[in-house]
């Protein structure tokens, strides 16, 4: 155990709230687009143009990548052997 280890969990944390933020904002901009969508529906928004060629699902969806990628990144770097991940 690293005097590290509570920083790095604490970052890891954050993240995931952030992730979860984001998550739901995508979801609200898909349903507001296309109510009926499910949550399913909306892992593939490429089967529904309504939602795909919206710039602001796209601007959304982008963010949510993004700290996607970050927490990958964060977790195949710093966090790797350091901290369990958070699921």
């Amino acid at each position: 155990m690293t005097e590290l280890q509570p920083l790095f969990a604490e970052v890891e944390e954050v993240l995931e709230r952030m992730i979860s933020q984001q998550r739901d904002k995508v979801r609200d901009v898909a349903l507001d687009i296309l109510p009926h969508l499910s949550p399913d529906e909306m892992q593939d928004p490429h089967d529904h143009p309504e939602v795909s060629d919206d710039a602001t699902f796209n601007f959304e969806d982008g963010l949510l990548a993004g700290l996607l990628s970050a927490r990958m990144a964060l977790r195949s770097t710093v966090f790797d052997g350091l901290t369990p991940p958070i699921s």
